[in-house]
């Protein structure tokens, strides 16, 4: 019995991709509240900004499920 799991799959992963954004975004803002609260720190500067920016991207692009849809899109319409 065949059956199509790609649409789950899908689903979860862009869950996944939007809850770790999420995550990551969150722990930027914090780690950017808790070093203006502190001593100023340039370490702590580069990581709060580095989460943040890789928040924003998995927040923002859909870039790993258009690829998985492409290819998922190219083997159904594959010659048999």
């Amino acid at each position: 019995m065949h059956k199509d799991w790609f649409p789950f799959f899908s689903m979860l992963f862009w869950f996944t991709t939007k809850v770790t954004g999420l995550v990551l975004l969150l722990y930027g803002l914090m780690a950017l509240v808790l070093m203006m609260n502190t001593a100023f720190s340039l370490m702590g500067l580069v990581t709060s900004i580095g989460l943040l920016a890789a928040g924003w991207l998995l927040l923002s692009t859909e870039m790993l499920f258009d690829l998985g849809s492409a290819e998922m899109r190219r083997r159904l319409n594959a010659p048999k």
